[in-house]
Formats: structure tokens, C-alpha cells, sequence
């Protein structure tokens, strides 16, 4: 369910062993999917390097601020009809 993908905790996933390991069973993650994964959290770091938000999906909204929740729209799968921007950095200042 979309919803639960957006649940997901850094802490729960497991790329050195290629498992998502959730409450109540693990998922083993096929090469593309722990590929794909790596470049998320690498895509992640650099443009929230200051991210406090434990969850796996984090946007500009919510990547800064631990206790937000994370937002099933992000994983529901349906298309939006607004045009698409880069995210914008968080925790960095100006030049």
C-alpha cells in the first residue's frame, strides 16, 4: 500500500544485506531496487544535508523537521498535472 511505503524508516532498510527489514517481515530488494535505493539516499544527502526526518521518503516539506509525517501522495502513484521542479536545498544559505 502506498501509504505504508511512505511509513518506511532509514533504520529499516538494510542495503549492505539488500533487505527492507520491517516490523513484521523483511523484504529482500532485487539489484535495481538497491541500486536505485542508494542513488535516492545519495540524491537525499546532497540536497538535504542537514535531514533530521527518520523516514526513507522525505520532500522539501518535511525533510528538515523530525517529527513530520511522511505523506502518502509522494508514493499513491498518481499523476499530478502541476509541472515539476527541482526540490529546493534545505539548510543551506545563500551565496
Amino acid at each position: 500500500m502506498p501509504s505504508q511505503a511512505a511509513e518506511i524508516r532509514l533504520d529499516e532498510l538494510d542495503l549492505a544485506h539488500g533487505a527492507l527489514r520491517l516490523p513484521r517481515r523483511t523484504v529482500y530488494l532485487d539489484t535495481l531496487t538497491g541500486e536505485l535505493l542508494t542513488q535516492w539516499l545519495r540524491m537525499r544527502q546532497q540536497t538535504w544535508p542537514a535531514c533530521s526526518n527518520p523516514h526513507l521518503l522525505v520532500s522539501s516539506q518535511t525533510a528538515l523537521d523530525p517529527s513530520a509525517r511522511p505523506s502518502a501522495r509522494c508514493c499513491s502513484g498518481r499523476r499530478s498535472t502541476a509541472p515539476v521542479s527541482p526540490p529546493e536545498p534545505c539548510g543551506r544559505t545563500a551565496s
